[in-house]
């Protein structure tokens, strides 16, 4: 089976995602991201491959099959769309988005 290689924006929820993908044996967290530079370097955070921004368009930039979006509420339609766009599977922590118009753009 291939090795899914993932990233996570947003480190607070993330952080718990990072935790479980990283126990799985197909899964490989390549890149996280997060706005604030302590919680890029969170203790839990062994691995010191891991690419860590604080500019989610730095990840679009990477060789990922899934991101992981556990960030702010008001960013999550741009991000969806973004990586959707670089044909990036994507997990979206809820909501998925905020408005209607939101909805239409992901749609």
């Amino acid at each position: 089976m291939k090795n899914i290689k993932v990233g996570i924006i947003g480190m607070g929820v993330g952080a718990k995602h990072y935790q479980v993908l990283n126990k799985i044996k197909y899964c490989s967290v390549e890149a996280i991201c997060d706005l604030s530079r302590n919680k890029l370097n969170l203790e839990n955070i062994k691995d010191q491959n891991i690419f860590k921004t604080k500019n989610y368009k730095e990840l679009l930039k990477k060789n990922l099959d899934l991101i992981v979006i556990a960030s702010y509420d008001n960013f999550h339609s741009q991000q969806i769309i973004d990586f959707i766009k670089k044909g990036i599977h994507v997990f979206v922590e809820k909501p998925l988005c905020i408005t209607k118009e939101e909805l239409k753009r992901i749609k």
